[in-house]
């Protein structure tokens, strides 16, 4: 049989003579599905393991999520890019799907979720409209974006999917990640997932520019996050990648160092342990005392969105997502820096929590946003905390709430919350944290999905 090896990674160093564990490997059996949020990201993540499975006749697709930009002739123009670095991987126009929608896949995951509030571009257009489109005419909704993926994935029925890391700092990438958990979790779809990061709050990949016999190594923030795997590469692979990923022209001008970056000896792969919670038979009051529900998983430090425009002025994405800067006090950021979130269940009360790295501030929003899958259904849970006062967010026509008042305490370092254990009707749900103020979010986590048990 004819293997991919993906070798165990350690940060501290590469090590070539790692034995390829058999869990980690691609063989003749496999489907696999390079997701990516923007025409390019599927070259720079996975040219390498594009390249391996044509060779070896192992089926592979690609699955682009937003065109790339604002308007028809940036869309065609990356389209028409992506075609042509594909082609210099072998892979045909047919294995890769378009679906068309608009960069800020996170008003799509949050505010814009019905069909009855659709996402607006700039110039007023709210539906799919290039004729590459996977569905013409798509209205631009997180709902609708879930069923296209889930169309796609039941269609080719993928035994890997490879897509954005759950840290990724890009919101585009950072919500394609949670739109592709959220697929597969609502399908009850069972496959192996392996995440890669683009973007990192440090001046990342390192080093900068055209270093073919340098290594892949993960972001320093992330290094403990997640287990990484590395997929090596020969010098014909890195030639064809860097091919590849010239042919984004569009992209490259005038400064191509940030991309050809990942023209290295290896390519780079997360992956997130699974998550598992059991409902506890005592019950646990942490409205008093200092003690937090156990942490269900930690954020970054100092990951913040802010900190990114200062460190790494190359990323112009960014700067103009966050637009509202000049109202923060950047003096002291310890309130808006998550570094935790907290999770226990009983039978009554299920406890939240999130822990900043000091202090909680009067001024800003804190925000649980959960959602939950059962049989009957996905229902989405969004409280929201402001100077000690927690409110239920009614975003979506399947957000729900209880009529029971939400039990709060704001404390040095963090936040808890306590809300029905019955709201959560279901063995499997999604979480995560965010920050904000009134012009958008500061700081926020990875989507991650639980199960409990």
């Amino acid at each position: 049989m004819l293997v991919l090896g993906l070798t165990l990674y350690s940060y501290e160093g590469y090590h070539s003579n790692t034995t390829y564990p058999e869990s980690h490997s691609i063989g003749q059996s496999d489907k696999v599905l390079v997701v990516a949020p923007h025409p390019d990201d599927e070259t720079i993540s996975s040219a390498g393991v594009i390249r391996y499975c044509i060779e070896h006749n192992i089926p592979v697709e690609v699955l682009v999520v937003t065109n790339g930009g604002d308007s028809k002739s940036i869309g065609n123009q990356r389209h028409s890019e992506t075609l042509t670095a594909m082609g210099k991987l072998g892979l045909k126009s047919d294995k890769i799907i378009f679906l068309d929608y608009p960069e800020g896949l996170r008003f799509l995951f949050n505010q814009n979720w019905d069909y009855k509030n659709l996402y607006e571009e700039s110039d007023g257009t709210s539906h799919s409209r290039n004729s590459f489109s996977y569905d013409l005419n798509a209205p631009y909704c997180g709902e609708n974006l879930v069923n296209e993926l889930e169309q796609v994935i039941g269609d080719f029925k993928p035994t890997i999917i490879i897509y954005p890391d759950p840290n990724d700092k890009n919101t585009d990438h950072w919500a394609t990640s949670a739109f592709i958990n959220y697929a597969t979790t609502q399908m009850n779809y069972k496959c192996i997932k392996y995440g890669y990061l683009a973007h990192a709050y440090s001046l990342w990949p390192y080093p900068r520019g055209y270093n073919p016999n340098s290594y892949l190594t993960p972001s320093p923030e992330l290094s403990n996050e997640a287990s990484w795997i590395t997929f090596p590469l020969n010098r014909y692979d890195e030639a064809l990648e860097f091919l590849a990923i010239k042919s984004y022209k569009s992209q490259i001008t005038p400064d191509s160092s940030y991309l050809i970056s990942f023209v290295k000896r290896n390519e780079l792969f997360s992956v997130y342990p699974d998550l598992n919670i059991s409902v506890q038979n005592r019950s646990t009051n942490f409205l008093k005392g200092s003690v937090f529900p156990p942490t269900l998983f930690n954020d970054p430090e100092n990951d913040l969105m802010v900190n990114d425009i200062f460190n790494d002025p190359e990323n112009e994405l960014m700067a103009n997502d966050i637009r509202y800067l000049n109202d923060l006090n950047l003096n002291n950021t310890d309130s808006l820096d998550l570094m935790a979130v907290g999770f226990e269940m009983d039978k009554n009360t299920t406890w939240i929590s999130l822990k900043t790295r000091n202090g909680i501030s009067n001024n800003i929003f804190y925000d649980f946003h959960l959602r939950t899958f059962a049989s009957n259904g996905t229902n989405r849970i969004d409280i929201q905390i402001m100077n000690g006062r927690a409110n239920y967010q009614m975003i979506s026509q399947n957000s729900v709430k209880s009529n029971l008042k939400i039990k709060t305490i704001v404390k040095h370092n963090g936040i808890i919350i306590g809300i029905p254990s019955s709201m959560i009707n279901s063995n499997q749900f999604m979480i995560n944290a965010d920050v904000s103020n009134k012009q958008g979010i500061v700081d926020t986590t990875a989507w991650r999905t639980v199960d409990i048990t």
